[in-house]
């Protein structure tokens, strides 16, 4: 069972997208890209069981580009060597009962080989200017990564505490019925049986 999304292509856009794979599924996610074109994603599981997702990025060729068994994150980049549909799948074929909750981010860059201006025609200003563009591309893609990040270990931490919570108060009930089971035991040792 494929449940499919079709992406919007735009030049150099970055689309973000959390989702669920059920248990013993496989989603996949479709996106349209031209030939020569830098694509990277990251992509992590947030909840559910041991937070681990197999991942395969195939081309528009069907040729594999990547692919991980039982991964928490991890990030990819390629160019793509052919126009047409490319397909990211996330498999949670491994767990028979916990869903899993998948941030998924991708970049699909702008032509890597450029059609209107060589490097002699583009002037430093020029060059300054695509840079920080690139530097800004990585920025945001490093930012969505780490919001991923974050929104994981803070699931982490709030199930810990919730789990030393709940222990606390299992240690707090132990020690009140064993202090009344000894409370118990010794006045049964100081008591005085009186036979009749």
């Amino acid at each position: 069972a494929f449940r499919a999304i079709l992406f919007i292509v735009l030049p150099a856009i970055a689309n973000a997208l959390t989702f669920n794979v059920d248990p013993s599924k496989v989603e996949c996610l479709f996106e349209e890209i031209e030939v020569g074109v830098r694509v990277s994603g990251s992509f992590q599981v947030s909840t559910g069981g041991f937070l681990d997702i197999g991942v395969k990025v195939h081309g528009a060729d069907d040729r594999l580009v990547y692919s991980v068994e039982k991964e928490t994150e991890g990030r990819f980049s390629f160019v793509s060597s052919s126009s047409g549909v490319h397909q990211f799948c996330f498999s949670n074929t491994m767990s028979s009962t916990t869903p899993k909750t998948v941030s998924f981010s991708l970049i699909v860059g702008e032509s890597t080989t450029s059609e209107v201006a060589k490097s002699e025609h583009i002037d430093p200003l020029e060059k300054s200017v695509n840079a920080l563009l690139a530097g800004l591309q990585n920025i945001q893609a490093e930012q969505e990564y780490m919001r991923m990040r974050e929104r994981a270990h803070r699931n982490t931490s709030e199930s810990t505490n919730a789990r030393v919570l709940w222990w606390s108060v299992l240690e707090a009930v132990a020690l009140v019925i064993l202090s009344v089971v000894q409370i118990a035991v010794l006045r049964s040792f100081f008591e005085t049986r009186h036979r009749v």
